[in-house]
């Protein structure tokens, strides 16, 4: 009878310092890695597009340079118009604000002591500071790791640069990574890579048909119901909503102030907390499941470790793309005979 002598010191030593030493890796290299995932991440929301137009015999390389030339349009003519409606709320914030304040002692006097202490002091010292020059602050989150050298203008080129170059690449730089470990494991490595970049791009494209659907439909619910700057509340709450588990309730939360200082009214915010939920339920439980048909695998605990992993990693970049990177881990884990108690570790799979 062969005895059992348990895990050895390597078996627990050698994953621990590889995911160390990654780990350090993606922090400390982030000035590269934070844009070019993000172009890869473009990319692959680009290139069915491109797919189309190549099966029309339009040229591959006009073909990436009409779809990045339209989306760079697009994502303008979007920024510019929340970036007016942002400017605009940012001068308006501190008489919301106040308004706010009287309306909660007149409706909610049962409130805490202690939040009642922190929103008369804390934040009316805050909102005093506030000028719309601040929000030069958000790109240094989002673009972690390189906001501090570049402006946001200068990163969103770099990214659009880079995703011209990644999709002109990408018929080319597929074919080399069939024959990264020799031409003997080609068949292997293209199942793999294969494995990698569908469930990814599946993701990847279904998230962003959704999220742009959602700040579609939230943006015209708000402005049907009379919500003030509906285009950035409905376009926040739908990226937070990319975020596992809070991101839907903490999306809600602006529009619900909103209604109250608008409506002074309980049962507004009541009813935009409900229209927001609702459309949210009806995309977490019906549609997304419906348009991903398992093409993710992976436990609910891993996407939330992973977004709270990444996050600290990358910032918002991070958690936008925990879970399509953690797919990638997990098909490569998959793949690899010595990982696969990892791959196992990731999956949502119940036996």
């Amino acid at each position: 009878m062969e005895k059992d002598n348990g895990l050895s010191l390597n078996e627990i030593a050698i994953p621990i310092l590889a995911l160390s030493a990654f780990t350090a890796l993606c922090y400390f290299a982030a000035v590269v890695l934070v844009p070019t995932v993000m172009a890869i991440t473009m990319a692959y929301v680009l290139w069915p597009v491109i797919a189309r137009l190549k099966k029309w015999k339009v040229p591959h390389v006009v073909s990436v340079l009409l779809v990045v030339f339209l989306t760079v349009i697009l994502v303008s003519l979007v920024g510019l118009l929340i970036y007016g409606e942002g400017s605009d709320f940012v001068s308006t914030v501190p008489e919301y604000w106040a308004q706010f304040q009287q309306l909660r002692v007149e409706k909610l006097p049962e409130m805490p002591a202690i939040l009642d202490t922190l929103v008369n002091t804390k934040v009316d010292e805050l909102l005093k500071k506030i000028d719309i020059t601040s929000l030069s602050s958000v790109p240094k989150y989002f673009f972690k790791g390189v906001g501090s050298v570049l402006s946001f203008l200068g990163q969103a080129v770099l990214v659009f640069l880079l995703t011209i170059f990644v999709l002109i690449e990408q018929p080319a730089y597929h074919r080399r990574l069939r024959n990264i470990f020799g031409s003997g494991r080609s068949r292997a490595t293209s199942d793999m890579v294969d494995q990698v970049s569908g469930r990814i791009a599946g993701y990847i494209w279904v998230k962003f048909i959704t999220t742009v659907g959602l700040a579609i439909v939230f943006s015209i619910g708000l402005l049907i119901g009379g919500i003030k700057y509906a285009y950035i509340w409905g376009t926040v709450a739908a990226i937070l909503n990319l975020v596992p588990y809070v991101g839907a309730y903490v999306g809600a939360v602006p529009p619900m102030i909103m209604a109250f200082v608008q409506f002074n009214s309980l049962s507004a915010v009541l009813l935009v907390l409900g229209f927001i939920l609702a459309v949210q339920l009806v995309e977490s439980y019906v549609i997304t499941p419906r348009m991903l048909q398992g093409t993710l695998n992976i436990s609910l605990l891993a996407q939330l470790v992973s977004t709270i992993y990444w996050g600290w990693l990358w910032g918002a970049v991070g958690i936008i793309l925990a879970v399509p990177i953690t797919a990638a881990v997990k098909v490569f884990c998959d793949n690899v005979e010595s990982l696969k108690p990892f791959g196992l570790l990731l999956s949502g799979d119940e036996s």
